[in-house]
């Protein structure tokens, strides 16, 4: 996770798009980056005396798109700054779940291990994507009646702001949660 998409806000400004055009471009552009990593991974595998498999390798490539085509969908219809956070949770889980097949004790440390990055993500995802949440923090932020319509920058989006008086709670019981 970066810094909430602040760089692409400012990115997006500069260059006269939205977040969300210019999130969903550089989603797209990750595509033959990420294929390049795989190839590398397989070559530096190989080097090392450890063959991939096919089957290994068929895997890896329906996750790493898997993982592609939630970047770009999140990028494309929510806010920005859940479009990394989001998606790359929910693969992560997914495959923790697929490889693993922890027990509830195991799932559990594994949990509380993750729980400032689970808090943040499922705190960003309540307050972008919950409709009636989202308006009362719109209300309570900015003092004003909300709007129907999304602000397109982080600058202005008034849960923003509400982040610097709630995120330390969120990490002091993230903190608490994970002991």
């Amino acid at each position: 996770m970066g810094a909430l998409a602040i760089g692409t806000t400012v990115g997006a400004t500069l260059a006269g798009l939205t977040p969300n055009q210019l999130g969903a471009a550089s989603a797209l552009l990750q595509i033959p980056i990420h294929a390049l990593y795989l190839v590398l991974y397989w070559r530096f595998a190989r080097q090392a005396g450890l063959a991939v498999p096919l089957a290994q390798k068929i895997d890896d490539i329906v996750w790493t798109a898997l993982l592609m085509a939630l970047v770009f969908l999140a990028n494309r219809f929510s806010d920005i700054e859940i479009a990394g956070a989001a998606p790359t949770a929910v693969v992560l889980a997914l495959r923790f779940w697929r490889d693993e097949r922890p027990d509830g004790r195991r799932a559990l440390a594994a949990l509380r291990a993750n729980a400032p990055y689970v808090a943040l993500t499922l705190a960003l995802c309540a307050t972008r994507l919950v409709a009636p949440l989202r308006d009362l923090l719109n209300r309570c932020c900015r003092g004003s009646p909300t709007t129907t319509s999304r602000p397109s920058h982080l600058s202005t989006h008034p849960v923003s702001g509400c982040w610097r008086s709630v995120w330390p709670s969120f990490c002091s019981a993230a903190r608490h949660w994970r002991r």
